[in-house]
């Protein structure tokens, strides 16, 4: 699956938190999905996948699958807080369908 420019709040929360778009393609592609939303009104999912950068740092994104079945990313977080970490573990998915 091709990964499509980041959104613009991606690109600028990659920019404050110093991630390049290597970091944020290991911490998808090595993660696991923490969450799932699916929008109500247009039924679109959402994944919010928790991983580690090329640092080795803490990174999660939130990304969803474009009409053109692109992986569009919304946004991104470093040095997150998994505060429901046990509830992550029982719940996390590997992340195969963005490889």
């Amino acid at each position: 699956m091709a990964v499509e420019q980041p959104a613009l709040h991606a690109e600028e929360e990659m920019n404050d938190d110093g991630l390049s778009i290597f970091d944020v393609e290991r911490a998808i592609l090595t993660g696991t999905v923490f969450e799932r939303q699916q929008d109500l009104v247009s039924g679109e999912w959402k994944y919010f996948v928790a991983g580690r950068s090329v640092r080795e740092e803490d990174v999660a994104a939130v990304a969803k699958i474009s009409v053109t079945e692109k992986l569009v990313i919304i946004t991104v977080f470093e040095r997150i807080k998994l505060h429901r970490q046990s509830f992550a573990e029982e719940r996390s998915v590997p992340v195969v369908v963005f490889a």
